[in-house]
């Protein structure tokens, strides 16, 4: 049931999605996966509080999914608590290296690397910090093609997208360095 769910999550149909979910927890409340979707739900329709709790109660149950910990600080972000967004970001403060501006449908517009973020003046624009050029892989992208895009910009991380800009994930050099560990 989760699987159609997410099917008329992906298609943009919201409100299908979320009756599905609701019918998932009443039969069985305790599912993470799908309180984690319908926070996500809330999250879009800009219900962020309620996206917040449900989210929470969704890492209560199942502590080790990242994605979890990436969307639930993705809503603190849009509840203007950046304190708590960098907690809750899956691997601690220590790995957020840059910061990815998507548009309100969830399009990559840029990325800013967090050094900048924190030399710029209080009220310079975040657009005017983007770095150039803006570089991305699709979720299609072979191995050896993600590791020569790390090499030749010199990355710490790489947003990957959908087919419409969407950001869907991201690559970090310690992904990168893995996979080459992997090969030797």
């Amino acid at each position: 049931a989760i699987e159609l769910g997410v099917e008329h999550h992906q298609a943009g149909r919201l409100a299908e999605a979320e009756r599905i979910y609701r019918r998932i927890l009443a039969a069985d409340p305790r599912n993470a996966d799908a309180l984690y979707l319908l926070g996500v739900v809330a999250h879009q329709v800009g219900m962020h509080e309620s996206a917040v709790q449900l989210i929470e109660q969704a890492i209560c149950l199942d502590a080790s999914n990242p994605h979890f910990h990436n969307d639930l600080g993705e809503t603190y972000a849009a509840l203007r608590r950046p304190g708590d967004a960098l907690r809750s970001f899956e691997g601690g403060v220590e790995t957020v290296s840059t910061m990815f501006l998507v548009d309100s449908q969830g399009t990559l517009v840029g990325t800013v690397p967090l050094a900048k973020l924190v030399l710029a003046e209080g009220n310079e624009p975040l657009l005017s910090l983007v770095q150039e050029p803006l570089i991305s892989c699709r979720p299609e992208a072979r191995e050896n093609e993600v590791a020569e895009l790390f090499d030749k910009y010199n990355l710490v991380t790489l947003p990957v997208v959908d087919e419409n800009k969407k950001l869907v994930g991201v690559v970090t050099s310690d992904d990168v360095i893995s996979l080459l560990r992997a090969k030797l």
